[in-house]
């Protein structure tokens, strides 16, 4: 992503290394809210309620990972249901 792309950008952005954060920016631009739809012109500080909408799926899919690399999760292609005690689980 070069520097005009990002400065296209809106929202939050951090990194972080070796635990400790290293770049905190908070851009700016048109933003618009689920079910709302356009709310206009942003300028986003560290308290500024953000809707993430598909973000959380990759946040998601990264603690999945973790956990699946630590052996906490078991891998994708295991039965859905191995470890529940329904009688009414149903696998896919």
């Amino acid at each position: 992503m070069g520097t005009h792309s990002l400065a296209r950008k809106k929202g939050p952005l951090a990194m972080v290394r070796n635990d400790r954060p290293v770049l905190e920016r908070y851009l700016e631009g048109d933003d618009q809210a689920r079910g709302v739809g356009k709310i206009g012109h942003v300028k986003f500080k560290p308290d500024t309620i953000h809707d993430l909408r598909s973000g959380s799926k990759s946040i998601i899919g990264l603690l999945y990972g973790i956990a699946l690399q630590q052996r906490k999760v078991p891998p994708p292609e295991a039965p859905l249901c191995r470890d529940v005690r329904y009688t009414s689980c149903v696998r896919l």
